[in-house]
């Protein structure tokens, strides 16, 4: 049983101005709250930014037919009009990258015998920050070499973006897109005290594991949400980040996956109207996720899969439609004690009775999002374990 807090639920209001901040922001909330339950499994720690896959697939609505229009249209919420759809993509991912501290790299590969359409290649290259890359499809190793080689030399936490199976060289191909968000060093406003992380189990999803437990008392905000049976914290990162940390415990007779398939915009809306500020001793592990994700199988259940299996791309010189035959994003981020501020002391006096315990010792739910307009960045969560050569005790 959790205590309970008294909490009003803050709904945006987008039906007076469907294409503004607002109506934005809902939009790729939902979108990212689908898109990770449709991802999800309990097996694995995931890590995926629904947010900058929706801006990929909006790049190829510049070059797409009737056909495959509607499909993006309706799942990306994308205005009528191509044009605004450029301004719009360009403000956002602007806007995701301006700290500097999430870091979005998109890589379109295309069959070198046929190349891009100029304005195509414009709009990717001068707009949308896309790199473009002719490639031999027939020899997967070197496809998959010239990707890796180019994300290895942006020093962002990812080394291998694509597999030499994933090109699939025994299938003809036209046109991949690989991409990689990451938020490689990132530290909290107000650090945990490395000295008070120890050893702590963990009750994975696959076995009952001693991991580093960061551990320490701090004044965030928080809540208990009594229909999903769970309590988050909401933990800032440093400021000039932009950024914070959401992390839901379910209950301790709540499982994720039931949680996770309860999530819902409206969940979401009702935690932040529910969060209030006070004395939380927090226990957290010290993790790292990386994870590939391949859009198309996603974007099948979710029945928009149009783009994969349609040949209405005007991508080529050469005339004639194509798809894309696929679209592979591959994200990163490392949490750990760093902090930008040294550890507080919490005055008894303070704390009293109202202290509330956080403990994350079993399979949890996390979401990075902007605190300026509470944006999803990253959505996924930490279940399996999974050996790491650098953890030490």
């Amino acid at each position: 049983m959790f205590p309970t807090f008294l909490a009003s639920c803050v709904v945006i209001n987008s039906a007076d101005d469907p294409d503004g901040p607002e109506a934005v922001v809902m939009r790729n909330n939902q979108f990212s709250i689908s898109y990770f339950k449709t991802t999800f499994e309990d097996s694995n720690n995931l890590i995926c930014s629904p947010v900058a896959a929706r801006l990929g697939l909006a790049i190829f609505y510049h070059v797409s037919g009737p056909a495959v229009d509607e499909d993006l249209r309706t799942m990306l919420g994308l205005p009528v009009e191509k044009s605004a759809c450029l301004t719009h993509q360009k403000d956002q991912q602007a806007q995701l990258v301006q700290t500097g501290y999430t870091q979005i790299y998109n890589m379109l590969c295309h069959n070198e015998d046929r190349p891009l359409e100029q304005e195509f290649f414009e709009v990717l290259d001068e707009h949308l920050d896309v790199i473009v890359e002719p490639v031999d499809f027939t020899d997967d190793v070197m496809t998959a070499r010239t990707a890796n080689v180019w994300i290895q030399s942006k020093s962002c936490g990812i080394d291998e973006l694509v597999q030499e199976g994933d090109v699939w060289s025994g299938s003809q191909q036209f046109l991949m897109l690989f991409s990689a968000v990451t938020i490689p060093r990132i530290r909290f406003k107000v650090g945990f005290d490395p000295d008070r992380t120890i050893p702590v189990d963990f009750n994975f999803s696959n076995m009952v594991r001693s991991v580093p437990v960061m551990r320490g008392s701090f004044r965030v905000r928080c809540c208990i949400d009594e229909v999903l049976e769970c309590i988050v914290v909401e933990i800032p990162f440093e400021d000039n980040s932009g950024l914070e940390l959401l992390v839901v415990q379910p209950s301790i007779d709540q499982r994720l996956k039931d949680m996770v398939q309860q999530f819902t915009m409206e969940c979401l809306n009702r935690i932040d109207g529910s969060l209030v500020e006070r004395w939380v001793d927090i226990q957290l592990p010290k993790f790292s996720v990386a994870w590939k994700t391949n859009l198309k199988p996603i974007l099948s259940k979710l029945t928009y899969d149009g783009i994969f299996e349609l040949k209405d791309l005007r991508a080529f010189v050469s005339g004639g439609k194509e798809k894309l035959d696929q679209f592979y994003q591959h994200c990163y981020l490392k949490i750990d004690e760093n902090g930008v501020e040294p550890p507080v002391q919490m005055l008894t006096a303070e704390a009293g009775e109202n202290l509330l315990r956080f403990s994350a010792t079993r399979p949890f739910m996390y979401i990075v999002r902007k605190r300026s307009d509470r944006e999803i960045v990253f959505i996924g969560n930490y279940s399996r374990y999974v050996p790491d050569p650098d953890e030490l005790f």
